[in-house]
Parts: C-alpha cells; sequence; structure tokens
C-alpha cells in the first residue's frame, strides 16, 4: 500500500544507471528456478541474441516487476513449466520481456479486473495468499519504464503476461565511476573465510530467496521464523551477521534485537552486526530499529548489491564472535 500511495502520488522517481543486464537477468532466473523447483516445476530463460549487455535503467523496478510476474505464474501454476523471455520490442529502446506459464488461465472478464488495486481472480486466484496490490504496482512501475504491462490467456491453456520498458543500450561505467550505496563502515582486517549469517525470516518464499542469495555470496545460512527462536540461535551460534526481519509472529524483530543487545552488555560479548529487513520503507521504522541498536536497515525484496555490500562490510571485520 506504501509502494502504491507513492506511485499515485508521483513521489516515485526511478534511477537511470548502467546496469549489466544479461547478468542480471542469470542471476535472477537461478533464483526464480529455485522457487519453481520447491512446486515441482520448471523454469527456463530465453534471451534473444539482440538484446545489450548494458542498458541504463533501474534494475531494481526492472527486477520487481520481473519477479513479481514469474513469482505469480509459479505460485499458480500446479504442473507443467514457466519460460521468460526477453527480446527487442518495436520501438525506440524499448525491451519486451513475458512471462508464459502452464497454469489454469485467467477468463477474459478477470483479465479486465486483475491490474486494478485489491482485486484478484476467480476462485483459483483467490485460494492464493495476497492482497491484489502486486500487479497494480507493476502496471504503475512499468508506466514510469516507458511501456505497458499486458495479459494473453485462454482458460485451461496456461498466461502470458508481457511488458515493456525503456532501457537503451549503454557502455559498462569505467573502473571507479559507480560510486557504492551508504553501508554501515566498520574497521578491521578483510577475511575471505565464509560467514556465518542467521536469517530471520518467518515468510517461506522470502526465506529461500534470501538463503539462496546468500549462498551464492558463499555464506553458511540459518534461517528461523520468530523472535524467540532468534534470541536461542544466536546465542548458540554466534553470528557473523544477523538478518532480522522486523514483522515476525510473536516476539517481534525491535524486541528480538533488544534482548540481542542488553545480553550482549550483561555478558561482555562483541556486537553481533544486526542488519533489519522490512517491507515498509518509512523513516518511523528505521528510526525505531536504529533505537534498539540495529547497524543497518534494508528494503524487501532484498537488492543483491545492496546486500554484497553489507557482507563486505562485515568481512572488513564486522563479525559477530564473543
Amino acid at each position: 500500500m506504501l509502494s502504491l500511495s507513492r506511485l499515485e502520488a508521483g513521489e516515485l522517481r526511478l534511477e537511470r544507471e548502467p546496469f549489466e543486464l544479461r547478468a542480471y537477468l542469470a542471476d535472477e532466473s537461478k533464483l526464480l528456478e529455485a522457487l519453481a523447483a520447491e512446486q515441482g516445476l520448471a523454469l527456463t530463460l530465453t534471451v534473444d541474441p539482440a538484446v545489450p549487455e548494458w542498458v541504463e535503467g533501474d534494475a531494481v523496478r526492472f527486477g520487481q516487476v520481473l519477479y513479481n510476474l514469474a513469482n505469480n505464474a509459479i505460485k499458480f501454476t500446479e504442473q507443467g513449466s514457466v519460460t521468460i523471455t526477453v527480446a527487442p520490442a518495436d520501438g525506440d529502446d524499448r525491451l519486451l520481456v513475458a512471462v508464459t506459464d502452464t497454469g489454469p488461465g485467467i477468463s477474459e472478464t478477470d483479465q479486465q479486473r486483475i491490474f486494478r488495486a485489491f482485486t484478484q481472480g476467480d476462485d483459483v486466484f483467490r485460494r492464493q495468499e495476497g492482497s491484489g496490490l502486486g500487479l497494480t504496482i507493476c502496471k504503475e512501475l512499468v508506466r514510469l519504464m516507458g511501456g505497458e504491462l499486458g495479459v494473453q490467456s485462454t482458460p485451461g491453456a496456461g498466461a502470458t503476461f508481457h511488458f515493456t520498458a525503456r532501457l537503451p543500450a549503454t557502455e559498462p561505467p569505467a573502473d571507479g565511476d559507480a560510486a557504492p550505496a551508504a553501508a554501515p563502515t566498520a574497521k578491521g582486517a578483510a577475511t575471505d573465510a565464509p560467514l556465518q549469517v542467521l536469517v530471520a525470516e518467518d515468510e517461506p518464499t522470502n526465506a529461500l530467496l534470501i538463503r539462496t542469495l546468500l549462498e551464492q555470496q558463499t555464506c553458511r545460512v540459518t534461517v528461523v521464523e520468530d523472535g524467540e527462536a532468534v534470541v536461542a540461535q544466536w546465542e548458540r551460534e554466534r553470528p557473523d551477521l544477523l538478518l532480522l526481519d522486523v514483522q515476525m509472529p510473536g516476539m517481534d524483530g525491535c524486541q528480538a534485537l533488544g534482548i540481542l543487545r542488553e545480553r550482549e552488555a550483561q555478558r561482555g560479548w562483541s556486537r553481533t552486526p544486526v542488519v533489519m529487513c522490512t517491507a515498509h520503507a518509512v523513516e518511523q521504522v528505521w528510526e525505531d530499529c536504529a533505537r534498539q541498536g540495529s547497524d543497518a536497515t534494508l528494503t524487501k525484496p532484498l537488492d543483491r548489491d545492496e546486500l554484497a555490500r553489507v557482507l563486505e562490510w562485515v568481512r572488513r571485520g564486522g563479525t559477530g564472535r564473543g
């Protein structure tokens, strides 16, 4: 709802930065392949040879639309496959992305409804969790990227969601041109040893994605689902880094962090780096987390580059072992 409100108010501005599109698509497909495999589905990515290696645009928002469409396709498909294709589109510097599934399909009536806020399709779709905002947000993001979002489907014969986006080809940035985003600073020597990361996330899909991102960075990962488990596992494991979801059942993330910091002080243990993860990117949430002793806050869905910078900070010396 926060994202939609910002879009409708015209407060959201897209970045215009170079990113390596083909590599980005390959990484995204690996994450989605893991989700598809959990459902017993095959996921394939096909990129037309004419698609440029490097483009200029907002990689995070482009990835948000692609992930949402592919995740929906996986979620609503009981058997078969999901296919992602990327090719040049008719028009100035535009690309066409299509996500095709072998799911139940969408009736003509629902095809007119599903892009409206708080609206889902027929009973097949309403049985899935969700607010009905995802496609509405995607449609607005695509509009900001200079494109259009649509769907083609026949009930019983799957569906294809497709969108265009203006992503002009560009040259890769020269070394040192791209300034890294702000990350916590710490003193210490760098280390190449695998990091031990404790993740607190109660939503299974988010947990799988975060685990995959971390394991791609050669981290050893433990996942727990609530605040009580966070504290207990932290005391046993003393991880190098804790990624802590703000909202969890029972004891929430801020409460767990407060207990953790109190016990560190009581026992004279070194400070565990803690990064709070939240889908609500508002200043009040960040301030509340900082008061409890967080070192940084990341917005979900996690951005691969931001997460990599946090891991690099920990490797430079922000370890949590006492």
